[in-house]
């Protein structure tokens, strides 16, 4: 969850870069413009970049795409702080 900074993986960057290369690449076939989907995937192999200045950067690129947030704070000068709370998960039974 966001307010927690969770990364855990749901999906990774990898994937994602993955999907939106796909989607970009059938637009150019049917010549279809997507300049907002470009800018996207630009902003996503920033964070690609930034990973690089992490200890680990590949077990970094592992966690969630949501990471992403992190880049964008940064190039932003700000700095995330975990709120610590208990977020439910939605499947709770009672």
């Amino acid at each position: 969850a966001f307010v927690n900074l969770d990364w855990t993986t749901t999906f990774t960057p990898h994937l994602l870069r993955k999907d939106v290369d796909l989607g970009l690449k059938e637009a150019r076939e049917l010549n279809v413009a997507m300049p907002v989907t470009a800018a996207t995937r630009e902003a996503l192999q920033t964070h690609f970049g930034a990973a690089q200045s992490k200890d680990d950067p590949e077990a970094y690129l592992a966690s969630d795409f949501s990471a992403l947030l992190e880049t964008v704070a940064k190039q932003a000068g700000i700095t995330l702080k975990s709120e610590n709370k208990t977020v439910p998960t939605g499947l709770e039974t009672e």
